[in-house]
């Protein structure tokens, strides 16, 4: 199962549920949406677990993959692949949309 946004919410939820709500292998997760409408998902702690390490493999991944279009010295940050420094303020959806081009 996919938890999209919600994944950290949701590990929260577990991390913070009393011992008796885990019981059966799962955790009941209270919310509201937008427009104010109360709702409550039963999650099976063993999908959300492994929901949370796939997770994590695929941002360990995007992160190296970032990590070896960079380069960072004492004079600041650069793209690997040339010698173009980077404003320090940059964001990380800019340093995205900069390697993306080249």
């Amino acid at each position: 199962m996919e938890y999209g946004n919600n994944l950290p919410w949701f590990l929260s939820e577990l991390a913070n549920a009393d011992e008796d709500q885990l019981g059966d292998g799962a955790i009941e997760v209270y919310g509201e949406n937008d427009q104010g409408q109360e709702g409550s998902v039963e999650i099976e702690i063993t999908d959300l677990a492994s929901a949370a390490s796939t997770r994590i493999l695929e941002l360990e991944s995007q992160l190296n993959w970032l990590l070896s279009k960079v380069g960072i010295d004492e004079a600041g940050v650069y793209l690997a692949a040339g010698n173009s420094k980077l404003d320090n303020e940059l964001s990380l959806s800019n340093l995205s949309k900069i390697i993306n081009k080249s």
